[in-house]
């Protein structure tokens, strides 16, 4: 069985990279201005603008010349990646990675509305992340779409793991439905409360904004894990 995909992959790591000169000439420059003070807080506010207004006016320009077209490859024994250049057609990177090799997978939203995760989890303890531009698609649009590059992924690991003899790939547990993510949402709302009480004893009186901060933090955190739990329930039915 194969079945090919076309896509666009993000070189995030390659962004990563070039960003960091600027991110670091931000941090010192921070360092700087408290260190003097109002005196030098130019020296912070320039370059964070300069970094700011760069990625406001560029930002689609950026993100293609970091994104590469891609042919992904699904196979029995495991998925194939071949990278072009995004307007000269010209081979950049072509590597596999094999079902035997992987342990777990986490497929989500970016969060800006165009692109989208895929994470994938080795035997090894290594993790791998793939940024997909262009797979803009709800999350129940994708399960409802044989086409869409979820179900196809999915549908060559459940081949696997029903063939694999034992070896079996699972759906990665998104942080915030894991305990980690039990102990966040409770933490906000004991943090709140603590606040509050130590603006009371302290001063007297204390911001009501920090009695209610933990709560509703608590509440928008325990949506979000409900829906998360929703989405992981029926990925599981799936197979």
């Amino acid at each position: 069985m194969d079945r090919k995909h076309e896509t666009v992959i993000f070189n995030w790591e390659a962004l990563l990279r070039c960003h960091f000169p600027l991110a670091v000439t931000c941090i010192i420059s921070l360092v700087m201005a408290i260190a003097h003070k109002h005196a030098a807080i130019l020296v912070f506010i320039i370059p964070c603008e300069f970094y700011t207004l760069v990625l406001a006016l560029f930002m689609t320009r950026i993100q293609n010349f970091f994104s590469r077209r891609a042919e992904l490859d699904f196979n029995d024994e495991g998925l194939n990646i071949t990278e072009y250049h995004l307007k000269s057609g010209v081979l950049l990177n072509n590597y596999s990675i094999n079902w035997a090799d992987m342990n777990s997978y986490q497929y989500y939203d970016s969060g800006s509305g165009d692109a989208i995760n895929l994470k994938l989890y080795f035997n090894n303890g290594k993790s791998k992340l793939l940024k997909f531009r262009g797979e803009n698609i709800s999350f129940d649009e994708a399960l409802a779409d044989e086409n869409s590059l979820f179900r196809i992924l999915q549908s060559f690991i459940k081949n696997y793991n029903d063939t694999s003899g034992g070896h079996m790939i699972s759906f990665h547990k998104f942080f915030i439905i894991r305990g980690s993510g039990n102990i966040l949402i409770w933490s906000w709302s004991i943090i709140g409360i603590a606040l509050f009480i130590d603006n009371l004893l302290s001063n007297g009186k204390a911001p009501f904004v920090w009695l209610f901060a933990g709560p509703i933090f608590t509440l928008t955190f325990m949506a979000l894990r409900r829906k998360y739990n929703g989405i992981y329930d029926r990925i599981v039915a799936l197979g």
